[in-house]
């Protein structure tokens, strides 16, 4: 029985070594492509944005990005109404684009759209919603922070995640001009408004077409503002819709600047979204008179 066993045994060894490799195989095969058909599905996981008969997709890339899908017609209809008004012929400069959810809306409404969006993650992001939405022959992104001037600096990001917002070029303030320890400092090229213009929309546009800009970028409108003189005067720019908070203290000279330009303000309000956050924080559009 014992001699039986053992050449049974025997027999049976080339079997059992092929199952082990068989085994080993199978199982390398499962942790190579297991992750990746789940880090596959991640990637391509996408929020649908609606408004009538307009809609568009975002990349799910965690929470803050369902946020802005899900609130895309709530958060700010003031800004979605303000795009609806564009001619089609027209130019859209997005600064601070992040994910790109007004670009996209806007290249609906436009002919061209330049959206500016300085932090790499969501500059990333920016870029495949425009390549899943074939949108890459009326947009163009550019991961660049508006400043006064031209220059190197860092991009003070308090929290380094997809569809983030908060970050301050050249300075470590917020909106509220409150002093914030960044999480990350990322390298970031500045180029001023008027720059921009001369070296990108003016080649696109011609004197017939009307140019929008919005300026969303917690806390550097002034500055922004301070680097546009020339563009004011020249009011190539139809209309801006900039983000400001009432409480800091240069509120007054940021809209004294439009005023001196004779861009009149045609809308101030809040976010109907937040009743207790943000309160003093408003979109304000000014036109040209």
């Amino acid at each position: 029985m014992d001699n039986l066993y053992q050449n049974l045994r025997k027999q049976l060894r080339p079997i059992k070594i092929y199952t082990k490799k068989i085994l080993k195989y199978f199982s390398k095969l499962i942790l190579f492509f297991i992750p990746n058909i789940i880090l596959d599905f991640t990637l391509e996981r996408k929020k649908i944005c609606k408004k009538n008969s307009i809609s568009f997709s975002i990349r799910d890339y965690g929470e803050n990005c369902r946020f802005r899908s899900s609130t895309f017609t709530t958060k700010e209809p003031d800004t979605l109404k303000w795009i609806e008004s564009f001619d089609k012929d027209s130019i859209f400069i997005d600064i601070g684009a992040n994910l790109g959810i007004y670009s996209l809306y806007a290249s609906f409404f436009s002919k061209k759209v330049l959206s500016f969006e300085p932090d790499a993650l969501n500059y990333s992001l920016l870029n495949l919603n425009i390549l899943d939405n074939k949108l890459a022959h009326k947009i163009i992104a550019y991961p660049l922070s508006i400043h006064k001037i031209s220059e190197f600096n860092t991009l003070n990001i308090q929290k380094y995640e997809y569809g983030g917002a908060l970050s301050s070029f050249s300075n470590e303030t917020d909106q509220f001009q409150k002093k914030f320890l960044p999480t990350f400092k990322q390298g970031s090229y500045a180029k001023s408004l008027n720059d921009v213009y001369n070296e990108l929309v003016a080649s696109e546009s011609n004197n017939s077409q009307d140019i929008h800009c919005k300026i969303d970028v917690d806390g550097n409108e002034k500055i922004i503002m301070d680097g546009a003189i020339e563009i004011l005067k020249s009011k190539k720019i139809k209309s801006f819709l900039i983000e400001l908070d009432t409480s800091r203290d240069d509120y007054d000279s940021t809209i004294k600047i439009f005023k001196d330009f004779k861009y009149d303000l045609i809308s101030k309000k809040s976010s109907p979204m937040f009743k207790e956050v943000f309160v003093t924080t408003q979109n304000h559009i000014f036109y040209a008179s």
